[in-house]
């Protein structure tokens, strides 16, 4: 090789731009420090455009004089599907082969601010790989061990609000490795 060959190796792999530099002496490679994750602020609201329509959930629970409040077995099985929703989906969101979108955990929130986690959840857009695909949400509510009773309110209310919504085609209490009686699966139609 003479000296025309090696500056152009040099110049194809950056050395004469600096892109390249010689490891020190002892032969470590200096280590980068990995930059901070950037910090999410708030977008600015405009005063002139009318805030965007929040979807209410009610409390009341349509099947409460079939059941008795204290009657925990009415809640423990967790399960709902709208007609339009085939068995065999079902079937799939209950064996946990959906694959997830994103998890919403509402460890230890109360009951308002647990409400208002799952309408800002029904409200992102958001789409499967395919348009029209559905979409499977974890939520995690606890099983209500520090609650009064030993029995999650979350729970229950999530029973109760979720079909509220047009949004949510089927849900149903998630594998035992991925929470078991402490959480739900939550298939959701896609907004696109």
């Amino acid at each position: 090789m003479n000296d025309d060959d090696i500056q152009l190796f040099y110049e194809s792999i950056g050395v004469t731009r600096g892109e390249v530099r010689r490891l020190p002496p002892n032969g470590q490679a200096p280590v980068h420090q990995r930059r901070p994750a950037p910090r999410l602020q708030a977008r600015p609201q405009h005063r002139n455009r009318p805030a965007a329509p929040t979807q209410y959930f009610s409390d009341h629970d349509p099947y409460a004089v079939l059941t008795h409040e204290a009657d925990s077995s009415a809640y423990t099985n967790v399960e709902f599907q709208r007609p339009s929703v085939p068995l065999q989906t079902l079937r799939r969101l209950r064996q946990g082969k959906h694959r997830l979108a994103a998890t919403l955990d509402l460890h230890g929130c109360q009951v308002e601010e647990a409400r208002q986690r799952v309408v800002w959840l029904l409200q992102q857009p958001s789409s499967g790989r395919y348009p029209g695909e559905a979409l499977c949400v974890h939520i995690i509510h606890g099983q209500g061990y520090n609650s009064p009773h030993g029995q999650s309110k979350l729970k229950r209310l999530l029973q109760i609000w979720l079909p509220q919504s047009e949004r949510v085609l089927a849900f149903c209490q998630a594998r035992p490795a991925d929470g078991g009686q402490g959480a739900m699966y939550v298939l959701l139609r896609s907004t696109s």
